[in-house]
C-alpha cells in the first residue's frame, strides 16, 4: 500500500519520539547504578566469597636493581680437580740438542700451568709457565742439554701450584760400562767403560712415569721403577710388562729362608717354569745404586754377569741379601698405594708350600696380568740449603 507525504512524516516523528525517551531511561539506569553500588574490590580464592578490602591504595614498589654476577673465585689447589691433566710425551727418544717434544693435557681451568723441573727426589731446580698443546722442552729447559754430572730427572705438571698427573722421566743416554768377573775369582764384578767413550752423551730417553702392577693369585703387587739407579734395566723391564711377557707366569722358585737362616727371595719370570726360560735375548749386567732389602726387585742371571733376561727376584730381607748389593741389578721397589697392599701379597707367596727338599712350590703362585699404572705426581721440593758448620771448639789439653 502507498502512503502519502503526511503519513510519512508523521510515522518519523513517533520513531524520534520513542528513542529520545529510550535513551534518557538508560542515561538513568546509569546514573542509579552508580550510586547505589558500593566501591569494592574482589578476591577470587577458590569459592571464597567476595570480601570488601579495606586496604589503602597501593604504590608500585620501588624498581630493585639487578644483582651484580657472583664474583668468580678461582679455584684453590685443595678444591681443584686434576684428574683431566697430563703431560705425554710425544717421542721416546730425543737426541742432543733437538727438540723434545711433550704435550699438555688440560681441561679449561683458572689455575696456571706450568712444568716444573725436578731431580728424580723431587727437589725442584726450575719451573716455566706453560700453555695447553704440545711444548718443546728443550728451549724452556736449555739445562738439559748442559747439567753435569748427567742423571735422571723428572719433569712435572702443576696446576695453580700443585702437581697433576704422572712425571715424564727424561734418562740420559749415555755411554754403559761394561761388567765382567773379576779374575782373582769369587763371583764379583767389575764395571768398565773404554776411556775413549767416557763423556759421551747422546740424548734422552722420554717417557710418562709408570708402575708396574702384577695381579697375582695371592692379590696385587705394585712395582715403582727406579730408572734413577738402573736406568737401562728399568725400562727392558717396562717393556716386557707392557707387551704381556708376565701374563699366566709362575713363581718358579721360592726360598723363604737362606742358608744364613734369613728370608731371601721368591724368584719369576721364566715362562716354562724350569728356571732356564727368558724371552730369547739378554741385556748386560748394569751397575745399580738401589741396596736389596725387603720388597726390592732385582734381576735373575747365571754366573756369567751379562746373562740378565727376562726373570727377576723379590728380596724377602735385608739381612738375607745384603750379599748381592753390586752383583746384581736392584730396579725396583714394592710400594703399598691406592689399596694395593704389595708387601702383604709377597709374604702371602712366600708361604707357599714346597716340594720336599727343593725350592719348587708345590702349586706355584701365578701372575696372571702384569701392567702399566701411571705413577702418582710427584710434589716438588725446596732444595735444602747447605749452611756453614761452626768451627768445633778446641779440646783443652
Amino acid at each position: 500500500m502507498l502512503r502519502t507525504r503526511s503519513q510519512k512524516s508523521s510515522a518519523s516523528a513517533r520513531l524520534f519520539h520513542f528513542a529520545s525517551i529510550a535513551a534518557r531511561l538508560a542515561v538513568i539506569a546509569m546514573l542509579l547504578s552508580l550510586l547505589t553500588t558500593p566501591t569494592h574490590t574482589w578476591a577470587q580464592s577458590g569459592n571464597a566469597s567476595p570480601t570488601p578490602s579495606t586496604a589503602q591504595p597501593t604504590v608500585p614498589p620501588a624498581p630493585v636493581p639487578p644483582a651484580a654476577p657472583a664474583a668468580t673465585t678461582p679455584p684453590t689447589p685443595a678444591s681443584l680437580d686434576r684428574s683431566g691433566f697430563a703431560l705425554r710425551a710425544d717421542r721416546l727418544y730425543c737426541t742432543v740438542g733437538r727438540p723434545i717434544p711433550v704435550t699438555v693435557e688440560a681441561r679449561a681451568t683458572a689455575g696456571r700451568l706450568e712444568v716444573a723441573l725436578l731431580e728424580f727426589d723431587g727437589t725442584e731446580r726450575s719451573r716455566v709457565a706453560v700453555l695447553p698443546g704440545q711444548i718443546d722442552l728443550s728451549p724452556l729447559f736449555p739445562e738439559l742439554w748442559e747439567q753435569a754430572p748427567r742423571r735422571v730427572l723428572r719433569a712435572q705438571l702443576l696446576v695453580a701450584g700443585e702437581p697433576a698427573g704422572a712425571s715424564i722421566i727424561l734418562q740420559p743416554m749415555l755411554a754403559p760400562r761394561v761388567a765382567t768377573l773379576d779374575a782373582r775369582g769369587g763371583g764379583a764384578v767389575i764395571f768398565t767403560k773404554p776411556k775413549k767413550v767416557e763423556d759421551v752423551y747422546s740424548g734422552l730417553r722420554v717417557y710418562v712415569d709408570t708402575r708396574i702392577e702384577l695381579v697375582t693369585d695371592e692379590g696385587t703387587m705394585r712395582i715403582a721403577l727406579r730408572p734413577d739407579a738402573a736406568p737401562n734395566t728399568a725400562f727392558h723391564i717396562r717393556k716386557l710388562a707392557s707387551g704381556g711377557f708376565y701374563t699366566d707366569m709362575p713363581f718358579h722358585r721360592i726360598v723363604p729362608a737362606g742358608r744364613d737362616g734369613h728370608p731371601f727371595v721368591v724368584q719369576v719370570g721364566d715362562p716354562t717354569g724350569s728356571g732356564e726360560g727368558g724371552p730369547g735375548f739378554m741385556i748386560d749386567l748394569e751397575p745399580s745404586t738401589l741396596q736389596h732389602d725387603l720388597g726390592v726387585v732385582s734381576m735373575a742371571r747365571t754366573p756369567e754377569p751379562n746373562t740378565n733376561g727376562s726373570q727377576f727376584f723379590i728380596a724377602l730381607s735385608r739381612a738375607g741379601t745384603a750379599r748381592l748389593d753390586g752383583a746384581y741389578c736392584a730396579f725396583g721397589t714394592l710400594v703399598d698405594e691406592a689399596g694395593v697392599e704389595s708387601l702383604a701379597t709377597l709374604r702371602a707367596i712366600a708361604k707357599a708350600p714346597l716340594e720336599p727338599g727343593t725350592q719348587r712350590p708345590v702349586r706355584p703362585p701365578t701372575i696372571r696380568q702384569a701392567r702399566l699404572v701411571d705413577a702418582p705426581p710427584t710434589t716438588p721440593m725446596t732444595r735444602k740449603a747447605t749452611t756453614p758448620q761452626p768451627d768445633a771448639p778446641a779440646t783443652p789439653r
